[in-house]
């Protein structure tokens, strides 16, 4: 026999059913059917007005029990001759799966990687005509495998993921089914990048899928409320994006004359400042901002690119942590030794930019 399934469900009194179509043969109490990555012995069929029925033709929809699993909407039921039958093509589905899958997962990563040594060799070239291009990065790439209690909540589920916005992680769908969680979805979610396993209304069939699970560093969000999975995932792709931080300043100091200390062979050169603004703290990274009058070649209003750190910090010729609005103070820098007078020395912290997903 031959059926399409048209509608599964989870129901606790009864387990998985499906309601199909019969297009081919006769469907009988105790046939054994195989439809997708599920299989069962038919173990009950009804009407459409809920009467029992022993054999079903062609044309005649009826509701089946005796599913090892929810079979996917649209799917078509094969009759097999045997119960060894149905495992062994289960079996080699899911072997499949799993290998495609695994290519996929390869192939992607294989993708991503040339991507990132294009831009690489790209920035390297444009480097020296344009360093304020940075090269594009590669979308990361979110692994989900879903599972859900009705087929219609499971395209409610995918449509609404699908309008996240994907321009920095984008969404893999590498599974999506109706219901438990079984032990071939770990699997498979452990050879894809950043896996996450969805149960809405459903659990692991298991309690030893949800261990390996989590030995495997696979997540499983369970919830029974769309919205709340699609705000679990987009959290969890904002955490997948490299941070970007900005500086925040914190003082400014003007720099008044410039000197040398030390011995001759060891010469040290110092910035005298007076703090203009803020707080100018010794454990703090500084950028120096040449004055307009500044005839150094790289006289700039902005900030230079390059981090420096102080040295040193004296008011007095004693040593100090911070010096305040107003303080004057010698500073000396690692690594840098062009003062001129009227230069700024900016104090700043770098402060983690909240970002999105656009």
């Amino acid at each position: 026999p031959e059926a399409t399934i048209i509608e599964s469900k989870l129901v606790k009194s009864r387990g998985a059913e499906a309601s199909a179509i019969v297009t081919r043969g006769t469907l009988s109490t105790g046939s054994i059917l195989v439809a997708g990555k599920t299989w069962c012995k038919v173990r009950s069929m009804t009407d459409e007005h809920g009467a029992p029925v022993k054999h079903a033709t062609p044309g005649h929809p009826v509701l089946i029990t005796g599913w090892k699993d929810l079979p996917i909407v649209g799917s078509v039921a094969l009759g097999v001759p045997s119960e060894a039958k149905a495992k062994a093509v289960i079996e080699f589905r899911h072997r499949n799966a799993y290998n495609i899958a695994t290519l996929q997962a390869a192939d992607q990563f294989n993708k991503s990687r040339a991507l990132q040594l294009v831009d690489s060799s790209n920035s390297n070239s444009n480097s020296t005509s344009n360093s304020n291009l940075l090269p594009l990065k590669a979308p990361k790439i979110l692994s989900l495998l879903i599972r859900t209690d009705v087929s219609g909540t499971l395209e409610a589920l995918v449509n609404a993921l699908s309008l996240l916005p994907q321009t920095k992680v984008k969404i893999d769908f590498v599974h999506t089914a109706v219901g438990a969680v079984t032990d071939n979805d770990v699997q498979l979610a452990a050879t894809c990048p950043n896996p996450i396993i969805i149960a809405y209304g459903v659990k692991p069939e298991k309690s030893s899928v949800a261990q390996k699970a989590k030995n495997v560093n696979v997540p499983i969000l369970a919830n029974k409320i769309i919205y709340h999975l699609i705000d679990q995932v987009k959290a969890h792709m904002l955490t997948m994006l490299d941070p970007v931080y900005e500086q925040k300043p914190c003082g400014e100091a003007t720099v008044l004359q410039v000197f040398q200390i030390g011995n001759p062979n060891n010469r040290t050169v110092i910035a005298g400042c007076r703090v203009t603004s803020g707080v100018i703290e010794k454990s703090k990274p500084v950028n120096i901002i040449p004055s307009l009058n500044s005839s150094s070649s790289s006289s700039s209003t902005t900030p230079s690119h390059k981090s420096l750190s102080i040295s040193s910090l004296k008011q007095l010729k004693k040593d100090i942590e911070k010096a305040a609005n107003g303080v004057e103070c010698g500073i000396g820098l690692n690594d840098f030794t062009d003062f001129n007078v009227g230069d700024t020395i900016q104090s700043y912290e770098l402060v983690k930019v909240e970002q999105t997903l656009d």
